[in-house]
C-alpha cells in the first residue's frame, strides 16, 4: 500500500477530527474542546487568609484534548495589571510561594484557558491578614469592601458579612473583626457564631493600643441592650467599652442567652440609669469567661443594680477583673456586684464590691442562691469604699449565700462552695455588716453528701460599724450545709457592738457540725462569743486576742464538743498587719499569725498551693494565718 504524502491527505479528514495542523503535528489526535474552562476554586467572592494562601490550589474543570492550561491574575477585573501568569498541565495549580506572597490583603481575579482557547469569565477572591474584617465608624470611602483600605463602618453589617462569607463544607473556624477607634451607636450588636470582635484600633496604622484608641459601643436612645449573644457559641469580645446611656428600665451591658463559649476580655461594661440594670447579664448560658475587665452594674442614683446577673449558668469564670453594682452613691434597693441563681461561679484574683446605698436595703459583693462556687484569692467589700464610709441602711455582706441547697452538688465533686486566700472587708451597717453569711432557712441535710462550705486561709476585717449594728466575720445563721473554717485570720476593728466574730444561730431541725480550727481572731474591743446550738463540731487550736474565747453557755454548753488546745494572745492590728491603716492586710514580720497554722497544701477539695499574692505555700511546716504567706 503506497502511503499519500501529507500534503495529499484530504482537507476534509482535518475538518471531520476538528484538528489543525499543529494539533495534528504535536501528536492530538482527538477532538480538542475549545470551550473554556470552568473555574471551580477560589470561588466567587470568597475569602482567604494569609495562611491559606499558602497552601491554595486554583482548580477548573478539565477540558479534553488539551494538553496545557494558562492561568492568569491581575488586580482588576479587566486584566489590565496582571501579576502572575503560570502554565500547567493538569487541571489545577498550587500556588508557589513567589505567587503566594504577592497575593495578600487585596481582592484579585483569576481567569484559565486552555491551550489557545478561550478565557473563562474572571471570578474574584479576596486575601485578608487572619481572616479579619475591618471596621471604622469614621470612614468615608463609598462602596467599602470590609477590607482594611476600605472597611465597613457597621459592626452588625461586618457580622453578617462573616457569616455569609463562610465556606459550608469547611470546617468551623472563627471570623476576626477589628474595630477602630470611634462611638458606635446600635440599636443592638448581635454577635453570631464564630466571631471574634476586637477593638481599640487605630483606624490609620490598624495598630491595637488600649490605652490610645477607644473602641465604644453605645445603645441608642430606644434600646436597653449594647450587645446581644443569644443561641450561639465561640464568641469574643476584647479590648472595647460597652455602656448604656439611657435612663431606660433592665438595661443591659452585654446580654448572654442560651449560649456557650463565651469570652469578654480587656474590656470595660457598664448598664444604664433605670431600675435594675445589669452590665453583663446571663441566662442559660455554658462557658463564659470574663477577665482583665471592669464590669459596672449602672449608673448612679439607680434601684437595684448587678454586676453580673446570673440565671442558670453552668460555668461562669471571672479572672484579674473589678465588678460592682454602681459607678458612685447607688439608689435604694439591692445592690449587688454578683448574684448568682442556679449557677456556678469560679473567680479569682478580682475585687467585687457591694454598693453605696444611704437610704436602701442590702449591699452584697457575691450573691450566691442554689449555686456552687469557688472564690479564690480575691478582694471582697461588702459595700463600696467609694461611699466615704456613708451607713448603709439595711444589711453590708460580703459573700451571702441564702436559699441553702445547691442545684448540682456534682460541681467539683464534693465542693458546694471554696472560699479562700480572700481579703474580705466588712464595712459600716445599721443592721449588720457581715464578711461571709449564710441565709438558709430550709430544714435537713445537715453535713451529709455534698452539702458544705469551705473557709479557709481568708483574711476577713471589719471595720467602722455604728451603734445599734450587729456584725460579724463569719455568721453561720439558719444553715443546712455543713461548715469548715480553718486558718482565717479574723478582726473586727474597735466598735460599740459586742456581736460575736464566729456565730452560729441554727434554726434548723438537725445540726451542721461547724469546724472550726486555727484560726486567729483579732478582737479590738469586742467580745468573742462562739454561740452554738445543736450537735456543734470541733474547736481547736483557734486563737482569740484581747479577750476570752468563750462560748454562749445560756445557747449551748457545748458539753459534747471537742475543745482544745484553743488559746489567748494579745496583740495589736498593727503588729498583725504590715499597714493596716492604709488596707495593706500582709503579715508583719512580727505577727502572730505567721506559721502557726494548719499545712493544706493541695489537700482536696481545696487545692490551695499559693497564697492571695500568688508566693507559693509551704509544702511542709505550718501554714501562716490569712490570705498572705
Amino acid at each position: 500500500m503506497r502511503l499519500l504524502p501529507l500534503y495529499a491527505i484530504p482537507l476534509f479528514v482535518f475538518s471531520c477530527n476538528q484538528l489543525n495542523r499543529e494539533d495534528f503535528l504535536a501528536g492530538r489526535f482527538g477532538k480538542v474542546d475549545v470551550t473554556a474552562p470552568d473555574l471551580i476554586a477560589p470561588r466567587q467572592n470568597e475569602r482567604l487568609t494569609t495562611a491559606m494562601v499558602a497552601n491554595l490550589t486554583f482548580a477548573w474543570s478539565m477540558r479534553s484534548g488539551v494538553s496545557e492550561y494558562t492561568l492568569q491574575i491581575a488586580t482588576d477585573p479587566n486584566f489590565v495589571t496582571i501579576i502572575a501568569e503560570r502554565s500547567a498541565a493538569a487541571p489545577e495549580y498550587k500556588a508557589d510561594a513567589a505567587l503566594a506572597g504577592v497575593l495578600q490583603n487585596s481582592d484579585f481575579y483569576w481567569r484559565v484557558r486552555g491551550d489557545n482557547g478561550s478565557f473563562a469569565s474572571a471570578t474574584r477572591f479576596r486575601v485578608e491578614h487572619n481572616d479579619t474584617i475591618f471596621v471604622d465608624v469614621n470612614a468615608t470611602a463609598t462602596g467599602n469592601s470590609g477590607n482594611r483600605t476600605n472597611p465597613l463602618t457597621s459592626i452588625n453589617e461586618a457580622v453578617l458579612l462573616a457569616q455569609a462569607t463562610k465556606n459550608l463544607f469547611e470546617p468551623a473556624k472563627i471570623r476576626e473583626i477589628w474595630v477602630a477607634q470611634g462611638t458606635y451607636n446600635s440599636e443592638i450588636i448581635s454577635l453570631l457564631s464564630g466571631i471574634k470582635i476586637t477593638g481599640s484600633y487605630s483606624g490609620t496604622t490598624w495598630v491595637q493600643d488600649t490605652a490610645l484608641y477607644k473602641s465604644t459601643l453605645r445603645a441608642s436612645t430606644g434600646s436597653t441592650i449594647v450587645v446581644s449573644i443569644i443561641g450561639v457559641q465561640d464568641v469574643t469580645i476584647d479590648g472595647f467599652e460597652i455602656a448604656v446611656n439611657n435612663n431606660l428600665n433592665e438595661t443591659i451591658g452585654v446580654l448572654i442567652q442560651n449560649a456557650s463559649n463565651i469570652e469578654i476580655k480587656n474590656s470595660s461594661v457598664q448598664g444604664g440609669g433605670g431600675l435594675e440594670p445589669k452590665a453583663v447579664a446571663l441566662i442559660s448560658t455554658g462557658n463564659v469567661a470574663i477577665s482583665n475587665s471592669t464590669l459596672i452594674g449602672g449608673l448612679a442614683g439607680t434601684g437595684s443594680n448587678f454586676g453580673i446577673h446570673a440565671h442558670f449558668a453552668s460555668q461562669l469564670t471571672v479572672e484579674n477583673s473589678t465588678v460592682r453594682p454602681a459607678d458612685g452613691l447607688a439608689g435604694t434597693l439591692n445592690q449587688v456586684g454578683i448574684y448568682m441563681k442556679f449557677s456556678y461561679l469560679n473567680i479569682s484574683h478580682s475585687t467585687v464590691y457591694g454598693g453605696n446605698t444611704s437610704s436602701g436595703q442590702f449591699t452584697r459583693a457575691i450573691w450566691l442562691e442554689y449555686s456552687n462556687a469557688r472564690i479564690i484569692g480575691n478582694t471582697i467589700y461588702s459595700s463600696d469604699p467609694n461611699s466615704n464610709d456613708a451607713p448603709i441602711k439595711g444589711y453590708s455582706l460580703g459573700i451571702a449565700l441564702s436559699d441553702g441547697t445547691p442545684w448540682d452538688s456534682s460541681v467539683n465533686g464534693n465542693q458546694t462552695v471554696l472560699i479562700a486566700n480572700n481579703v474580705i472587708i466588712g464595712t459600716y451597717a445599721l443592721y449588720a455588716a457581715e464578711a461571709i453569711v449564710t441565709n438558709a432557712a430550709n430544714a435537713g441535710g445537715g453535713c451529709g453528701g455534698a452539702r458544705r462550705i469551705y473557709a479557709v486561709n481568708n483574711t476577713i476585717i471589719m471595720r467602722n460599724n455604728i451603734s445599734g449594728g450587729g456584725q460579724a466575720a463569719i455568721n453561720m445563721a439558719q444553715v443546712d450545709r455543713c461548715w469548715e473554717i480553718r486558718n482565717n485570720l479574723m478582726r473586727a476593728e474597735a466598735q460599740p457592738s459586742n456581736y460575736s466574730i464566729a456565730l452560729l444561730d441554727s434554726s434548723t431541725v438537725t445540726g451542721t457540725n461547724p469546724l472550726l480550727r486555727h484560726n486567729l481572731i483579732v478582737l479590738g474591743n469586742w467580745s468573742s462569743h462562739y454561740y452554738r446550738q445543736y450537735n456543734p463540731g470541733p474547736v481547736t487550736h483557734n486563737i482569740s486576742d484581747n479577750g476570752d474565747f468563750t462560748f454562749d453557755a445560756e445557747l449551748d454548753p457545748h458539753t459534747t464538743a471537742v475543745v482544745s488546745g484553743n488559746r489567748t494572745t494579745n496583740q495589736t492590728a498593727v503588729g498583725v498587719f504590715l499597714a493596716p491603716a492604709s488596707s495593706d492586710y500582709r503579715l508583719n514580720a512580727a505577727s502572730a499569725a505567721l506559721t502557726i497554722g494548719e499545712n493544706l497544701y493541695n489537700v482536696s477539695p481545696f487545692g490551695i498551693t499559693d497564697d492571695r499574692s500568688a508566693t507559693a505555700r509551704p509544702t511542709i511546716g505550718g501554714w501562716s494565718i490569712g490570705a498572705y504567706h
